[in-house]
């Protein structure tokens, strides 16, 4: 059977090594050093590092992710998915000079348009250009059938050529408000940096971690970098960077042979750890149970200390909540995978919350079903539910209606139930959010509802 995991002992941390030297050599202006990295998570690490070097009081150097710096340079907030998505439909509304589509349908498009539009603002694209372009190329493809175009393929070529007048309509209006998303946020980043550096002359930067990086993320690091005093190390070994056909290098080999940072300087660093001799043990087991259990084995054997630098990989996402029952650890777990939504009691909520939805005739099974989601404990009381159950199944009660329903429940938790189909799907999904909010403890609604957020919105 393929493995499933592995299991990796890391001796030498690269941000360790990066919080040292660039102690070492800022010790005296901590006030004014800032690191950026890719992402919370090493910028968590990188922190715990630096506090071990700093051995006098002092001013703590500052922590960002790019996407923090960028945010920081372009003055603009970032927005989150589901208040843009509403923003562009409202945009969309204002400009669209036909019948415009519902909200549902709108997000079968409207999301990928959005992703597109990231893109061209993370990589700088000219909109004046690609637009036009992408409007050629639709034309082009209907050429051959110009004079016997269908309505729906006019529809179609309409479509796409108004992709650049609902671009620019949700550029003004997100930089009106000052909010925007990354790819727009990176892009106001670049016009505002001369002046954003020229007001913050005395910053120090400290880049560690980065490979792929966006046209604008690239053009602020270098802007950064041309001051003298700031500086980049990348985690990546020299075999990567010598072997020109190697797709791990591809990205930093360019930044070294291109920027004008590198025309007198070296890069910082290129370690010598891919081929130095490794331990590498291989053990096959039948299912994925049995991996989990020996997961757990073979990490009680390590010793305390050395655990804090472990890592073990899931190729398998779904092993992660057998592993977890497996493994009984002294130190906390980072866990940085995701796990898939469907996995999770917050999808059966959902599914049986749609079943109702889709029943319309309140089928006994489906409200019980519903009810007896562990999530909404707190919402439907043992000794109600009791009783509801014991009435359903004495009667022998198949159908159930509005009347029966607020003998044992509330007015506000019947209507929670009992779907008015004649809502839009999304008002539906909107007052389970709210319910969910209104009833569950704290901790456990926020958690669920950022979930409810990812996945269904």
């Amino acid at each position: 059977m393929p493995c499933d995991y592995w299991i990796w002992f890391m001796e030498n941390s690269f941000l360790k090594a990066v919080a040292q030297e660039a102690i070492s050599q800022h010790s005296a202006d901590f006030e004014n050093l800032i690191f950026v990295v890719p992402g919370k998570r090493a910028a968590l690490f990188l922190k715990k590092y630096v506090a071990q070097c700093i051995t006098s009081a002092s001013i703590a150097p500052e922590f960002l992710t790019i996407q923090e710096l960028m945010v920081r340079i372009s003055a603009i907030q970032r927005l989150d998915a589901l208040p843009l998505l509403f923003e562009f439909y409202q945009t969309y509304l204002d400009t669209c000079k036909t019948k415009p589509n519902n909200f549902e349908t709108f997000v079968s498009w409207g999301q990928t348009l959005l992703s597109d539009f990231n893109e061209i603002d993370q990589y700088l694209v000219n909109p004046n250009k690609i637009f036009p372009y992408i409007n050629a190329i639709k034309e082009a493809e209907h050429w051959s059938g110009a004079d016997d175009l269908t309505d729906a393929q006019k529809e179609h070529l309409k479509f796409w050529n108004t992709l650049g007048d609902y671009y620019f309509a949700l550029q003004e209006k997100l930089t009106q408000q000052k909010r925007g998303y990354s790819g727009f946020i990176a892009k106001k980043a670049v016009e505002n940096l001369p002046d954003f550096l020229q007001k913050n002359p005395n910053k120090k930067y400290v880049f560690a971690g980065f490979n792929a990086l966006s046209t604008a993320e690239q053009r602020v690091i270098q802007a950064i970098l041309a001051d003298d005093i700031s500086q980049i190390y990348w985690d990546i070994d020299h075999y990567f960077i010598e072997d020109e056909q190697h797709d791990a290098g591809l990205f930093i080999r360019k930044y070294i042979k291109k920027w004008k940072y590198y025309e007198n300087r070296k890069p910082k660093w290129l370690g010598n750890y891919y081929l130095q001799p490794k331990t590498i043990s291989i053990t096959g087991l039948p299912n994925g149970v049995n991996q989990a259990h020996a997961i757990g084995e073979m990490l009680q054997g390590v010793k305390a200390e050395q655990l804090e630098n472990t890592a073990l990989i899931l190729a398998d996402e779904n092993l992660l909540m057998p592993v977890l029952q497996s493994v009984k650890l002294e130190i906390p777990m980072n866990i940085t995978m995701g796990y898939p939504l469907q996995y999770t009691p917050v999808n059966d909520l959902f599914t049986s919350y749609f079943r109702l939805y889709l029943s319309k005739n309140f089928y006994y099974k489906d409200i019980i079903n519903f009810i007896n989601q562990p999530f909404l404990q707190h919402i439907f009381p043992a000794q109600p539910k009791a009783a509801f159950l014991k009435y359903i199944n004495e009667n022998n009660i198949s159908y159930l209606t509005r009347e029966k329903m607020l003998t044992f429940f509330s007015e506000e938790k019947v209507s929670f139930i009992l779907i008015q189909h004649n809502e839009t799907e999304l008002v539906n999904k909107i007052r389970l959010n709210n319910l969910l909010k209104h009833y569950l403890p704290y901790q456990i609604g926020s958690r669920i509802l950022k979930n409810i957020s990812i996945f269904y919105f």
